[in-house]
């Protein structure tokens, strides 16, 4: 940064950050899918997680395997393949709406489509 550089990130995550320091992560330019202070939700969980894993926060991946997974954030039966396979095919005529990510829907290829959220 002090010689006129900026470093864009294209995988970074919020614990790249902690381990590099922030002295020199200073000016790093980075995209994220998930951020743990952008509403109650998001920082609901970040809490309960840093609970449960000595202080450490979410990653997007972390957050999106949580949202990604029916049997996590809404108490799902999980169980037998063929529960599982009805379960899953309920899913995929239903909107979603988690905490983490807001409302979406689960496309008939099973990817979960969300809103897109700009930050500054």
């Amino acid at each position: 940064m002090k010689g006129g550089q900026s470093l864009a990130g294209m995988l970074v995550f919020i614990s790249d950050v902690h381990g590099l320091g922030l002295d020199k992560a200073q000016g790093l330019i980075f995209t994220e899918t998930y951020y743990w202070d952008l509403n109650d939700g998001t920082r609901a969980f970040a809490k309960r997680f840093a609970a449960a894993n000595n202080g450490k926060y979410p990653t997007m991946v972390q957050a999106g395997v949580y949202s990604g997974d029916p049997a996590l954030p809404q108490g799902g039966r999980g169980g037998q393949d063929r529960r599982r396979h009805e379960e899953i095919a309920k899913m995929k005529e239903l909107p979603t709406d988690d905490p983490l990510f807001g409302k979406g829907r689960v496309r008939m290829d099973g990817r979960k489509i969300t809103p897109r959220i700009w930050w500054r």
